[in-house]
């Protein structure tokens, strides 16, 4: 239902986020903001605050249906209202769009369906667009992971001497 991108790398921060998102299988909140607050002596208010200031929350099922972003989520409450959203326009603009669409239909211009495909289609290349970019991240972590592990085996080499076999485990 949702994604988490960080903001920070400190750890605690990192914590209360995860702990504040954390949900069971039937996609309950699984700790009460109190407690978390408790847990750090801070007040609910300032879990908010620092789950807002340190993450990013992104739906997983709700796209704009214009622009093809994803719903930003600002708070638990923001996620529970809005988890049977058919529809989503992100912005003004993308909401003028669509009514600009909706008005060229209605006018003779445009069939409905014509609209619908238009629409379809413009969602579809925007999420094809954010596939490629996310696997072009993957591509690069997994060049930097080789390159970290070439480093490792080389070092375990000199530290053990070239008379040593070192046995590969990629």
């Amino acid at each position: 239902m949702i994604d988490v991108e960080y903001k920070t790398d400190d750890p605690e921060r990192r914590e209360i986020v995860d702990r504040y998102l954390a949900m069971d299988d039937r996609g309950r909140f699984i700790e009460k903001v109190s407690e978390i607050a408790s847990d750090y002596e801070i007040t609910w208010k300032q879990v908010l605050s620092v789950v807002r200031s340190s993450s990013t929350i992104l739906s997983t099922v709700h796209w704009c249906e214009v622009c093809g972003s994803r719903k930003e989520f600002t708070s638990r409450k923001d996620i529970r209202e809005n988890r049977a959203m058919d529809t989503y326009l992100c912005s003004r603009d993308c909401r003028a769009e669509k009514r600009q669409e909706e008005t060229s239909t209605e006018s003779g211009q445009e069939t409905p369906l014509d609209a619908a495909e238009r629409s379809r289609e413009r969602l579809l290349r925007k999420r094809v667009g954010r596939v490629t970019e996310a696997l072009s991240g993957v591509t690069e972590k997994l060049s930097t992971i080789s390159s970290e592990l070439q480093g490792i085996k080389s070092h375990l080499k000199c530290e053990h001497g070239a008379g040593k076999k070192i046995e590969e485990t990629c």
